[in-house]
């Protein structure tokens, strides 16, 4: 199976066994994002209006479902889960994400504050090299204030 990885730290990026994949929809990308960070069920309704908040309900919700459509197509596999009224993360989705990872390691290595043993120093070093950049630095999204300062 490929590995999909999201990169948050800097300019968001997204990778299939190492190659970038280009979305060519910020607000794809953006709805990814928004999805792995919350890892919980996100309304319609919420999401259609991050994104689109200019847009009427109806048309927001309309552009949200061709962009969840454009997403699953370019990503090539069904990570994202939709109910009448809910969009989520499918919990067995192989997604890798830099954020999740550095939590982990840092939170390994900061239980080791103090005590000196290597590997859960290392595990401070695995984080430092994983935070790159601050959270999205530098990148918004069209017309989504509310995407942009969350």
């Amino acid at each position: 199976m490929a590995e999909l990885k999201l990169f948050t730290f800097g300019p968001p990026r997204l990778e299939r066994d190492g190659h970038p994949i280009d979305l060519n929809l910020r607000k794809a990308l953006a709805l990814l994002i928004y999805l792995t960070v919350t890892a919980q069920p996100q309304s319609r309704d919420t999401l259609a209006t991050l994104l689109w908040p200019n847009s009427d309900q109806r048309e927001a919700r309309g552009r949200l479902r061709r962009t969840l459509h454009r997403l699953r197509d370019e990503l090539g596999v069904d990570i994202v889960g939709v109910t009448n009224d809910t969009i989520h993360l499918h919990q067995t989705a192989q997604l890798w994400f830099d954020g999740t990872k550095f939590l982990h390691h840092a939170a390994r290595g900061l239980a080791a504050h103090g005590a000196g043993d290597a590997d859960q120093i290392e595990q401070l070093r695995v984080a430092e090299a994983l935070y790159t950049d601050d959270f999205l630095a530098g990148w918004t999204v069209a017309e989504s204030a509310a995407f942009d300062e969350w």
